[in-house]
């Protein structure tokens, strides 16, 4: 597949529009904001939380409601190629519309494929294939049953995507706008989903890959604090201490070969 360019938490000043061009290519877009589309040269209303979709040929044209106080925020890319062509005949999504389904993972995508471009590690092109594709297959699934209305499976789903991430830098923020909540709305409805905070359930992921990592690793301790996901080495280690009764260390110590 053929990437040109993407972004992700894009900022727009007030009054910016999307260059009202037809490309070659296609544009996929998530808006974190409300903002405003052209339709058969008609402008509507869209939503935060949407996914839009335009096809080669067709005008991107998109931009803030006229009363926003500020500007519009999307991730964005433009990808073409055969192979995304016949990817959207097998699993049809609607074009140049709102799609209210598992947009979110977008920018999880684009991070991805950006990392990919980034260090061109061996196979990076086919990796960036497959991370695309299983993007449009987890819209399409959601978009087709009808996730958006489904609470508790969207959530779970949330939820596998950031325990599948738990590396990444979570904050309660990031967490409740990938789930199209404010925070305080987030962490409510996933405590009562799941009966833990997800903040506390996060940590508690990178702990139990962190203890995996001090015994079968030879990594400094402050390697295995960075690798799960932890902002410094006393954050970790005061975590690790509070779940585990034992610091980081001292669990290594008990986990080697002459302890045992």
């Amino acid at each position: 597949m053929d990437f040109r360019v993407y972004g992700t938490a894009h900022s727009h000043k007030k009054g910016e529009f999307a260059p009202r061009l037809r490309f070659d290519v296609y544009f996929i877009g998530y808006f974190h904001t409300d903002y405003i589309y052209e339709e058969n040269g008609e402008m509507k209303a869209g939503h935060a939380g949407d996914l839009m979709i335009v096809p080669p040929g067709q005008i991107v044209y998109h931009g803030a409601p006229p009363e926003a106080e500020s500007g519009f925020v999307n991730d964005w890319m433009h990808v073409g190629g055969e192979d995304l062509t016949a990817l959207f005949e097998k699993f049809p999504l609607p074009f140049l519309t709102p799609i209210r389904a598992d947009s979110r993972y977008l920018a999880i995508a684009i991070e991805r494929i950006h990392r990919e471009r980034s260090y061109r590690p061996e196979g990076y092109k086919e990796k960036c294939d497959l991370i695309l594709t299983d993007m449009i297959i987890d819209i399409y699934r959601a978009h087709k049953a009808g996730l958006g209305t489904r609470v508790k499976t969207q959530l779970e789903n949330i939820r596998g995507e950031i325990m599948r991430t738990y590396m990444r830098g979570w904050t309660l923020e990031e967490m409740a706008r990938f789930a199209g909540y404010s925070p305080s709305r987030f962490s409510a409805v996933y405590k009562q989903t799941f009966g833990k905070a997800p903040i506390s359930e996060l940590i508690e992921t990178r702990i139990e890959n962190a203890k995996l990592l001090l015994c079968y690793s030879s990594m400094h301790i402050s390697e295995v604090a960075d690798t799960v996901g932890f902002s410094s080495l006393y954050y970790f280690s005061r975590h690790f201490k509070k779940l585990c009764g034992i610091s980081p260390s001292e669990y290594r110590e008990k986990q080697s070969p002459q302890s045992l």
